[in-house]
């Protein structure tokens, strides 16, 4: 599975923003069956899990704090965890607009960026507190 430490800015939120994206691989016995079409293609689509964290914690909290790597590589789910400062994942009528940069921004930038399904069916959101809350909305 690839790691990757991600970091860009935010027009909504007005600054440089993190994110921790975990992409599964293919393992070697299933890099060996598959034809070289499928396997090297750039249709390929993932499955997507976005993971909020809790209110004292930061994107990186899923990958030190948990075995979420090992259950995407198993499922075949790209697991994308976004920080989420600690607005609650709302928009504030004064300060930052939380859940509009998660909605609109957010993840058509990661689906921009990286290989991950568009489709809704394909697309769940969990969340640990803060992000509990957060995923609910």
């Amino acid at each position: 599975m690839a790691s990757i430490a991600y970091k860009y800015y935010s027009k909504v939120l007005g600054q440089h923003v993190d994110a921790q994206i975990f992409l599964p691989s293919m393992t070697l016995t299933d890099a060996r069956k598959t034809p070289d079409e499928i396997r090297l293609s750039n249709q390929r689509r993932f499955k997507t899990l976005v993971l909020l964290h809790g209110y004292s914690s930061s994107a990186d909290a899923w990958m030190r704090f948990s075995q979420m790597e090992l259950f995407g590589e198993d499922k075949n789910l790209a697991i994308i965890c976004p920080a989420g400062g600690v607005g609650h994942y709302t928009d504030w009528k004064v300060g930052q607009q939380w859940l509009t940069y998660l909605q609109k921004e957010f993840l058509p930038a990661m689906r921009a960026t990286f290989p991950l399904s568009d489709r809704r069916e394909d697309t769940f959101v969990g969340g640990l507190s803060m992000g509990g809350y957060g995923a609910c909305k």
